[in-house]
């Protein structure tokens, strides 16, 4: 969806919608499938709606640029198949408002936070689902001292 007056891109929705189609007797499901993310959705910098929920990214590591997106108040790459650990970067969304990680794993290597510390830059959150992510490294999120 574009802004009606600037026209710059303010939500993109590539969630999967369980398109069924038949290839020789095999039922499959359409879905974006790829190794890593396209850097190119970095620069819609005024991004407010980003989902790609249900895709198949087969073990991919969430890519930093996400973390650029300093717009985004909603973020889903659910049920996505991303591995490996959740980057920090994702603490500079400081806006966001719904935040979506779960059930992620590729081969059974899950998503995974070592440091939680990144939750601390999201200061606008109300919703987070972190369920399967492996959580049990985890550090402790820092206190604020002030």
């Amino acid at each position: 969806m574009c802004d009606g007056f600037t026209g710059r891109v303010k939500s993109l929705h590539l969630e999967r919608r369980d398109t069924f189609f038949f290839l020789e007797n095999a039922l499959l499901v359409k879905r974006l499938v790829g190794k890593e993310l396209s850097t190119s959705l970095g620069v819609l910098r005024h991004l407010k709606h980003l989902d790609l929920s249900g895709n198949f990214f087969l073990g991919s590591r969430i890519p930093e640029f996400i973390g650029s997106l300093k717009q985004l108040t909603y973020l889903n790459l659910s049920n996505a198949y991303f591995s490996g650990i959740i980057p920090h970067h994702i603490g500079n969304l400081s806006n966001l408002k719904s935040l979506d990680l779960s059930y992620n794993s590729y081969n059974d290597n899950p998503l995974i936070a070592h440091d939680m510390d990144w939750l601390s830059g999201l200061s606008s959150l109300k919703h987070i689902n972190l369920s399967y992510v492996n959580l049990t490294r985890a550090k402790i999120l820092k206190a604020a001292t002030k």
